[in-house]
């Protein structure tokens, strides 16, 4: 009899112990996937003035290896507003659009329009911003460089 009651015991604490696994495993995994989402730049981090600095025109091999690169150095800036408006008047050329950080991670300009492309976030300080764009039909990647106004 006294066999019996240890080993219902027993049933009843491995059970409990089996739940509380099974709720920390749960936990746990959830924490995961809310770090995995932290890693993409919030909004708010770039939603400021940025005046241009450079862009950098890589050029590239079959293999992805930057083989040479030039330099553009244009007057202007680029503002991502509240809104997900932007705005880009650069050397006399003004571009207005919508952006937002898509699921990728990634800067998405004109999403919905002829004219959407994606960048890189590649660096987000509280006074650098620099993203960058590969152009495989073309073997280039660009890369943008701005300052906090």
């Amino acid at each position: 009899m006294r066999t019996v009651i240890l080993y219902k015991m027993s049933i009843k604490k491995i059970t409990y112990l089996s739940f509380i696994i099974l709720t920390i495993t749960a936990i746990s995994s959830c924490s995961k996937k809310s770090e995995k989402t932290s890693s993409c730049t919030k909004d708010a981090a770039i939603e400021y003035r940025w005046d241009n600095v450079s862009i950098e025109t890589q050029t590239l091999n079959s293999n992805g290896t930057v083989t040479g690169s030039s330099f553009q150095y244009p007057a202007g800036y680029i503002s991502f507003n509240p809104d997900h408006t932007y705005n880009r008047p650069s050397n006399g050329v003004t571009l207005n659009g919508g952006w937002e950080i898509n699921s990728n991670c990634e800067l998405a300009l004109d999403k919905t329009t002829s004219d959407a492309r994606t960048f890189a976030i590649d660096k987000v300080t509280a006074d650098s911003l620099v993203i960058s764009r590969k152009d495989a039909s073309l073997s280039v990647k660009y890369v943008q460089r701005y300052k906090m106004h």
